[in-house]
């Protein structure tokens, strides 16, 4: 009589394989509702840091021309600059690149932007590239 109470007592103890599998199925289910929005929001806070690196990085480099009547070389004058520091310092992208700088040439406008996070040119979402040539035609 007694092996049969132990017995017993040691099944009501735990899990069934069951109840186990229902469980983590209710938790994937969960993780894969919640996750799309938390990924979706995430892309969206690095648009907007991206979009607002760039529109400070061209406030400086409009601010330069109007003191210097010249384009800066590179970004990092905008931060040398004396006796106005035109950028406390050179902002990165949110993963982790400097924003590049191509100074205006003949006929056409300065870009300043970044590569996305693919880093390299091209791209599309999260890899797109953007700059502020970008920018002006989404206004």
């Amino acid at each position: 009589m007694k092996s049969r109470n132990r017995l017993s007592s040691r099944r009501r103890g735990g899990f069934t394989l069951i109840e186990i599998m229902a469980v983590v199925l209710i938790i994937g289910i969960l993780l894969g509702t919640v996750g799309r929005g938390v990924l979706g929001a995430l892309f969206q806070g690095e648009q907007v840091r991206v979009h607002n690196d760039i529109t400070n990085i061209v406030g400086a480099i409009d601010q330069f021309n109007m003191t210097e009547r010249r384009y800066p070389d590179s970004l990092q004058e905008l931060v040398d600059a004396e006796p106005f520091q035109y950028l406390k310092k050179l902002p990165k992208d949110p993963w982790g690149e400097p924003y590049f700088y191509t100074p205006p040439t003949s006929g056409n406008d300065y870009e300043v932007g970044t590569y996305g996070k693919d880093k390299a040119s091209g791209g599309e979402a999260e890899d797109a590239d953007v700059t502020n040539l970008t920018l002006l035609e989404e206004d």
